[in-house]
């Protein structure tokens, strides 16, 4: 159940043809040398308007040393005509690595937790637009909590992983 986890806050806005990743370099020790740079998990695109949590398992890397990048890239080429406008880019936040066992739970009160977000435009606090409140306490997930969500934008809520128990027969959970 124990992993290790890169995690960290981002705000991004990037313009058509512009792309943020999130890499990994490992040192071998026999060479004394980095390896090229792998790249962890999805590439950053569009806009996410708030601050958000993104959590890599970098567990495979146990053991190792290992350098960690924020690689920004613009394609100038084609822009403006393609690609429009430049854009605001990528901030990052409160990076740590972690070893833990991730704990699932809906229950937001205490804030994000081991819950992800997928190109954000997911909050956790207290709803200003949209319900006048949480369904139950002071802070629920939602979109934007202070007013719209942007045009173009997909985004996903993710939860830890979660190991379901067997069951025996006709039993549920």
């Amino acid at each position: 159940g124990e992993g290790i986890y890169l995690r960290f806050y981002q705000w991004f806005s990037y313009s058509t043809c512009d792309f943020g990743y999130v890499q990994i370099s490992v040192y071998d020790d026999l060479s004394e040398t980095w390896s090229n740079w792998f790249q962890l998990g999805k590439k950053i695109s569009r806009n996410s308007n708030v601050w958000s949590l993104r959590v890599d398992d970098i567990s495979d890397y146990a053991g190792s040393t290992i350098r960690l990048c924020f690689l920004h890239t613009a394609d100038a080429s084609t822009w403006p005509n393609d690609c429009g406008a430049s854009s605001h880019g990528w901030f990052i936040d409160k990076v740590t690595i972690e070893k833990k066992e991730l704990n699932f739970t809906g229950d937001f009160e205490m804030g994000i937790g081991d819950w992800e977000v997928s190109n954000g435009v997911w909050q956790i606090g207290s709803p200003v637009a949209g319900p006048s409140g949480s369904f139950e306490g002071r802070q629920s997930a939602g979109t934007v909590l202070d007013g719209y969500y942007p045009g173009n934008t997909d985004s996903r809520l993710i939860s830890p992983p979660v190991t379901l128990p067997f069951t025996v027969g006709g039993e549920g959970i």
